[in-house]
């Protein structure tokens, strides 16, 4: 398995409650680089034999670091949203998969538990919390009284409006804050509502936009759910091809492309046009014609990573190389303005000429965030450096949930065979407990045995271990070891461990499954099949 496969999950590592002290800035090997560009290599499609080579093939986005379809494309960019794009560039892991995927697909998930226009991801929306016991779940406000109690076959968080997503059956609906359908139960799939006060939302197999009221403003249509960029814009899919509608539901770039990315921040899309991908305008014009085999979002300093001939550069807004095609891959690029790339197996960060400001040196490496730090692994352990490559906190933990933070002062980590969070200077917060999942501003999500519950950013408790789930996630569905597979040639997410941890659209359930870019629940998310095999089977 390759050390970016190994880095999603591993499920002999347990975590301890090991002590944890500030680390004194210590500087790994920092040697300026000079660029050598490359010549791309001769394209080539090999088709993988055994589950070794298929990791080896595996692609992932610059983007979001999520891994790409076979058809090169990447669900979770699409579905993440715009502003959610803007967080999971802040903290992916660079082909850590685990990490990446789980930044992106937990703010995915956060689009369909609070919709688009929420700003500040909390944990108890409105004041109430969704919980399971048992089959069902329910509402519990801060005090673990339930305002709503245990009815629905799943249930989200309220979003600003008021409303939550709720399923009763095999239909979702909106609910208000006593707990009544306010839009009855109807819909075969939704997400949240958005800052203008739309969700969408499918029926009879097709995706369109429905009001607060639940009336249809754009009809069921696409195969595809959707949000609209700030230029009033839509990537939609209709069949095999993806356009681009208007906020009336109008065709204003009809269905041509075989992939087609959301605006974003930028006034360009990426777009793919027969195998090749490049860059159109609002009008459907290619500004950049299509002739790479991957291109990503555009940067704020104007560059967009593209791969071609199996190496990554970066280009312009006129489609011009800035930077030469010559890395393994390579990365969006941060605020501070440095990109993590990868070059025989090692991971260091550019500039925006393509000098390398940190070396390669590390076995995987993040991007850096907000505030400052970047996630780095060496010799199997953890740690976080500055933008001169100084280590502020020293490697030594087994795995760092960097991705499962959505509060600005706590990460959580695994040592030994215990979890527990840290501050961002490295002094232990919490330690002890047997899982942590999310860490809010109100609150962080973790679990003792089979139960979970609340804690306090200081450690102690608010909501005791007494539930079968807290948060969005439904126990029941899970991937087991008889649907959970090694390999498939017909689809790029693989499966390769079992562990009773949560998935990453969730927020936390005792059942043991596989992770998200493994098997997980793929029907809930309109992937095609779940997991058929598991193991790789040989001809």
């Amino acid at each position: 398995m390759s050390d970016e496969m190994k880095n999603q999950v591993d499920p002999d590592q347990k975590v301890t409650d090991a002590a944890v002290t500030p680390a004194e800035n210590t500087s790994p090997a920092d040697t300026q680089a000079e660029q050598t560009p490359v010549s791309p290599a001769p394209e080539t499609a090999p088709q993988p034999e055994t589950p070794q080579e298929a990791e080896s093939l595996q692609k992932f986005c610059p983007q979001c670091g999520a891994p790409l379809a076979p058809d090169g494309t990447c669900s979770t960019c699409t579905k993440a949203g715009k502003k959610s794009g803007k967080k999971t560039a802040a903290i992916v892991i660079a082909a850590v998969v685990c990490l990446a995927v789980l930044a992106a697909a937990g703010l995915f998930a956060a689009k369909k538990y609070l919709g688009k226009g929420d700003e500040q991801i909390t944990l108890f929306r409105q004041g109430l919390l969704p919980v399971k016991v048992g089959e069902q779940w329910g509402y519990i406000d801060q005090n673990n009284n339930f305002a709503i109690n245990p009815q629905f076959d799943s249930a989200f968080g309220f979003g600003d409006n008021g409303l939550a997503l709720a399923k009763n059956g095999e239909k979702y609906g909106f609910i208000d804050k006593k707990g009544n359908f306010v839009i009855n139960p109807q819909f075969e799939d939704a997400n949240g509502f958005d800052e203008h006060g739309l969700a969408a939302a499918k029926s009879n197999g097709k995706w369109g936009l429905i009001d607060q009221k639940g009336n249809f403003v754009i009809n069921p249509q696409f195969d595809s759910s959707f949000y609209f960029a700030d230029n009033g814009l839509a990537a939609v899919k209709s069949g095999e091809k993806y356009g681009y509608i208007d906020k009336k539901g109008n065709y204003v770039i009809n269905p041509q492309f075989s992939y087609a990315s959301d605006f974003m921040d930028s006034d360009l899309a990426a777009v793919k046009s027969g195998e090749k991908y490049g860059y159109i305008d609002k009008k459907g014009k290619f500004v950049i014609n299509p002739q790479f085999d991957y291109a990503s979002y555009f940067a704020d300093n104007g560059l967009a990573a593209v791969e071609s001939g199996e190496k990554y550069g970066y280009i312009d807004k006129k489609g011009n190389y800035v930077i030469n095609p010559q890395f393994d891959y390579a990365f969006y690029f941060a605020d501070n303005g440095l990109a993590v790339v990868k070059n025989d197996e090692k991971y260091g960060y550019i500039d925006k000429k393509g000098n390398y400001v940190i070396n390669l040196q590390f076995d995987s490496a993040s991007t850096f965030d907000d505030s400052g730090m970047a996630l780095v692994k060496n010799s199997d352990q953890f740690g976080f450096i500055d933008k001169k490559g100084n280590y502020v906190i020293n490697p030594q933990f087994d795995d760092v949930h960097e991705y499962s933070s959505y509060d600005k002062d706590l990460i959580a980590v695994e040592t030994g065979d215990k979890y527990g969070c840290i501050d961002r200077k490295g002094n232990q917060v919490i330690s002890g407990k047997d899982y942590i999942y999310q860490i809010y501003p109100d609150g962080i999500i973790f679990a003792q045995g089979k139960k979970a519950g609340v804690l306090k950013k200081d450690g102690t408790v608010l909501i005791n271990c007494s539930y079968d789930g807290v948060g969005s996630y439904d126990s029941e569905k899970f991937c087991t070891n008889d649907d959970c597979y090694n390999y498939k040639s017909a689809d790029s997410l693989y499966c390769y461990t079992h562990k009773p941890k949560t998935s990453s659209s969730s927020s936390y359930s005792t059942m043991p499954y596989c992770d998200f870019y493994g098997c997980l629940n793929r029907v809930e998310y309109s992937w095609n099949d779940y997991c058929t095999e598991l193991s790789f089977m040989e001809d």
